[in-house]
């Protein structure tokens, strides 16, 4: 959604391909067609496989691509990006009748245990199959595409995803204090947010430990966990075991940044992440955030500057980083600075949405050479199936 809205300030034409054919319920929001139809984006149903569509059907492969190349000959575009690896066989397809060059972008990072993953190996190791452009979110995604898809340097774009600093920024006075009212808060409650789906992935558990260890420190901390997900019964439980049922508040799903603008740190414990986004929605809310070194964690914060990272199933580095953070509250608002200036410089949408075109300009030949992978990030930088369809200018 956001590279749609950016090319099109730049006098691009976008189409989206995707196997949602209307908004279904376990959409939220303004996932499904509607918001392209209402930006003037065309929008072409595709029946990809996807394990989240009820309706899916055996042939639904056949099916889309039959789909998927109708909907390019329509479109007529001039860069293909993916986004999703399952897609990549399609784009091969398409790219073989029509040589129209495609560019990915993998939300998740590549398992190399996975069989389509060793197989991509493989198969690379010979003749490249690769798109011709490939996103790299962080020097982790970086790295895996080097060695575990075989990936020359050339086709890798280290770019990270962009952040509407206009939506998410610092909180004016009254907005923080409708933020906190909302979530029963007063002025001055040291509270903690946790915002991503229920799963054990995220670490919810983490957080609640040691919140834990302060609260029987004598510490009244709340914490208020945004999202939904399947983990939501074993989460309460913890939240009872560990006397924390008055400070810790479930707020099924939210808008993030309310929920950022009532907090004071951001916590993210996961054991496994991609490029989480609410780390630098965080950071441009003006609020420290504290994450494990999961993918992507020293490309987003400068450890002790602009925020923490903590080992990863360590509930009493947490624990120490937040008692840190609250008995300090000028050192608090120092790093909230540094990390929203950092997060403003480096993570910006705008950002993001330049160095996409100048990846779409290097795979057509339509501009001077860009910067390489390493090149792209300045060297201190410590799910739906949707493939965008770019024409040119």
């Amino acid at each position: 959604m956001a590279l749609a809205e950016g090319l099109q300030r730049r006098g691009d034409r976008v189409g989206v391909a995707s196997c949602v054919e209307t908004t279904p319920a376990y959409h939220i929001k303004n996932r499904g067609p509607d918001w392209f139809d209402s930006h003037g984006v065309p929008y072409f149903y595709v029946p990809f496989p996807d394990a989240q569509r009820p309706d899916r059907r055996p042939l639904d492969g056949g099916r889309g691509l039959r789909a998927f190349y109708e909907a390019v000959s329509t479109f007529k575009p001039d860069v293909i990006h993916l986004h999703s690896f399952s897609l990549f066989p399609y784009a091969w397809g398409i790219r073989l009748v029509t040589g129209i060059p495609i560019v990915s972008t993998i939300h998740l990072n590549p398992d190399p245990k996975r069989t389509g993953v060793r197989l991509m190996a493989a198969v690379n190791s010979v003749v490249s199959l690769l798109p011709d452009g490939m996103v790299a979110l962080c020097r982790e995604q970086e790295a895996l595409y080097r060695e575990s898809l075989r990936a020359p340097d050339a086709r890798i774009f280290r770019i990270p995803h962009g952040i509407d600093a206009a939506h998410f920024r610092p909180p004016q006075p009254s907005e923080r204090h409708a933020a906190r009212t909302a979530f029963g808060l007063g002025p001055s409650t040291p509270t903690v947010a946790l915002v991503g789906r229920l799963d054990h992935v995220k670490g919810h558990d983490v957080l609640i430990r040691a919140l834990g260890r302060l609260h029987r420190e004598g510490r009244s901390i709340h914490a208020l966990f945004a999202g939904t997900g399947a983990g939501e019964a074993d989460i309460r439980r913890l939240i009872e075991a560990e006397g924390l049922s008055d400070t810790v508040h479930m707020l099924g799903f939210a808008d993030s940044r309310t929920v950022l603008w009532a907090a004071d740190v951001s916590v993210l414990p996961s054991r496994r992440e991609a490029f989480p986004l609410v780390t630098l929605e965080a950071m441009l809310c003006g609020v420290v955030p504290i994450r494990t070194p999961a993918s992507g964690a020293y490309d987003q914060i400068l450890d002790g500057d602009t925020g923490f990272i903590i080992p990863f199933d360590d509930d009493a580095a947490l624990a120490d980083r937040l008692r840190d953070l609250f008995d300090d509250p000028a050192r608090r608002a120092e790093m909230a600075a540094a990390s929203l200036q950092r997060a403003r410089s480096q993570f910006a949408v705008e950002t993001m949405i330049d160095r996409t075109r100048s990846m779409y300009a290097a795979v057509t030949g339509r501009a001077e050479a860009v910067p390489s992978a390493a090149e792209t990030i300045p060297s201190n930088l410590g799910p739906l199936p949707s493939p965008e369809l770019v024409s040119g200018r």
